[in-house]
């Protein structure tokens, strides 16, 4: 025991996954409690709506910073760290009024596509809400570069309390309503953003005087791999991830969405949060081990290893007894969700384990890959909905398509990246030994 405490003490990688956890851990207990009481006061339906407007709000926002706010991690300067995140905050502006004037274009073609539509008057708030997650994506790139995970964590118990309070307090005093849903997660937003952004302003005035246009146009061609390959894979990842909530809404009525979105929020989304905070720490260690030119498996081993052993429990709690669990959480009228979370339980599993490929592509800068593999993923995604709604499935089989393929195409991508970090150490060996052996590394060269 004592010998694990001062491993723990010494190793800043376990000190940096147990700070950013702890703020996750904290936000998911809030989650936790505020789920039973938030599917009592809101409705399927209504829940469903709030659903759909945050999977398009999220996939907006993948498109707005062009994936520079990533490009902020990889400079070793700071001032050029600095001036990549001028540019993220500058593009990100311009693309949040783009999306604005393109709904107003919209609504002025075709009147009823607003009211018509399952967002409604909401869809007017969809690039604020676009805007405020691509804000808190700059401030967590640049906490994660500075290792300053306690904001982070900040950020994440923050959002979680002010949504939940908001949401309790609208269904307790107003009643069910989309409104009250998409004002908590809003206010949530805000905070987060907050949260890490008054940290990086600091740092950010420390760097000088903001950079002029051609400096930040300087940086932009110098990462342009970004907004070429890093951004398409973002957006294509985003819109795989929330393409089921789409997909679902367009097949299906939106009680349907509603019981898919809050079973993924019981079960998948606290699960996600604990991965994502991991795949954060973890690429601090691995961008470091790659300036110092050092092998990355080991240290990629070792975390996967560990998110199997943890995960074979809890998953299989889902798989087996998932139904009964959500509805004794939820009430009665959420079962479905429940049933949902069960066809769920192995592609939860699968994605619970893949924190290492994310960041393999991230630390190797194999955003062409990436670009790849995502746009597959989101391919593969969309022909098993288009085949399920052509064949007139219904929501139960359509989920198990979509688990099934899933899961195989999740299996290739974690080959891929396996592959890739083999490839970089057994090329980081050979230089090395070339370096410490010039006669023998002529010979070989």
């Amino acid at each position: 025991m004592f010998s694990i405490t001062r491993k723990f003490q010494k190793s800043q990688f376990l000190r940096n996954v147990a700070k950013l956890s702890s703020g996750k851990l904290l936000a998911l207990a809030i989650a936790v409690v505020v789920t039973p009481i938030v599917s009592r006061l809101f409705s399927p339906s209504d829940y469903g709506v709030a659903a759909l407007f945050i999977a398009a709000s999220t996939i907006a926002s993948s498109v707005l910073a062009l994936a520079y706010e990533r490009a902020a991690i990889f400079p070793k300067d700071d001032q050029k760290a600095n001036r990549v995140v001028y540019l993220a905050l500058a593009v990100s502006i311009v693309t949040a009024l783009l999306i604005l004037l393109l709904i107003a274009v919209c609504a002025l073609i075709w009147p009823d596509i607003i009211e018509g539509s399952n967002f409604g008057s909401f869809l007017w708030l969809l690039p604020l809400g676009a805007f405020l997650m691509s804000l808190k994506g700059v401030g967590v790139a640049l906490c994660v570069r500075r290792n300053d995970y306690t904001a982070i964590a900040t950020a994440d118990v923050g959002e979680a309390g002010i949504t939940a309070a908001t949401r309790i307090f609208w269904g307790l005093v107003i009643g069910s309503s989309t409104a009250g849903l998409l004002t908590g997660h809003l206010l949530g937003l805000l905070f987060a953003t907050l949260a890490c952004g008054f940290r990086s302003l600091t740092w950010l005035k420390r760097g000088g005087r903001p950079p002029g246009l051609g400096e930040m146009c300087s940086v932009a061609r110098e990462f342009k791999d970004y907004p070429q390959f890093r951004a398409p894979a973002k957006i294509a990842f985003s819109a795989a991830t929330k393409l089921p909530v789409i997909a679902l809404g367009i097949m299906f009525p939106a009680e349907i969405v509603g019981f898919y979105a809050m079973g993924n929020r019981a079960a998948g989304r606290p699960l996600q949060a604990v991965s994502k905070s991991v795949s954060n720490v973890l690429l601090g260690k691995t961008m470091r081990l790659r300036h110092l030119e050092q092998p990355l498996g080991k240290s990629l081993l070792m975390v996967a290893a560990v998110l199997v052993l943890s995960g074979i429990p809890v998953f299989s709690v889902m798989l087996f007894f998932g139904e009964e669990v959500l509805t004794w959480v939820l009430g009665a009228r959420w079962s479905s969700a429940g049933i949902y979370v069960q066809i769920m339980a192995p592609y939860l599993f699968i994605f619970w384990i893949g924190s290492f490929a994310s960041t393999v592509f991230e630390t190797l800068r194999l955003n062409k890959v990436r670009l790849k593999l995502n746009v597959g993923n989101l391919l593969v995604r969309v022909l098993v909905f288009v085949a399920c709604s052509l064949a007139g499935l219904d929501i139960i089989k359509t989920l198990w398509a979509y688990v099934i393929a899933s899961c195989f195409y999740q299996a290739i991508v974690y080959f891929i990246a396996a592959r890739a970090v083999m490839s970089h150490d057994a090329a980081l060996i050979q230089k090395n030994f070339a370096a410490s052996n010039p006669v023998v590394g002529d010979e070989l060269s």
